[in-house]
């Protein structure tokens, strides 16, 4: 009985709940994965391609805010398309210089080539 109380979420809420879970994400995967490359600096000390992925993985948290912002302002939502391009293109570039140490900043990646979709999915809905 109680399992009929339930309120079923249509598809274009569970797609907006996506999107605001993975600009979520992009601003709180921020602290450990600058602790985790921090790890790595110790390792290996300071060199610029772990300068160069914390500022690229810092710029995650702009985005996510954009993101959120973005849904109250439809006009923002092609510039957090364009961001999160640019974004996984430095996070390709980062892969390089990293090599091994990458794959802590690989779920950012995954959360960046989610947000595209998505957003465009919301982009569309507010059409």
């Amino acid at each position: 009985m109680n399992g009929m109380n339930k309120k079923n979420k249509g598809a274009p809420e569970g797609e907006v709940n996506r999107y605001v879970f993975t600009c979520i994400g992009l601003i709180m995967y921020l602290m450990p994965c600058i602790s985790c490359l921090g790890i790595g600096i110790a390792a290996e000390g300071v060199t610029s391609a772990y300068i160069f992925a914390i500022v690229v993985e810092a710029l995650s948290v702009p985005l996510g805010l954009l993101g959120i912002n973005a849904m109250k302002r439809p006009h923002l939502r092609k510039w957090c398309i364009l961001a999160a391009a640019v974004l996984m293109v430095l996070h390709a570039v980062c892969a390089v210089m990293l090599l091994a140490w990458y794959v802590i900043m690989a779920p950012t990646f995954v959360l960046l080539a989610l947000f595209i979709p998505w957003s465009a999915v919301v982009n569309k809905m507010g059409k």
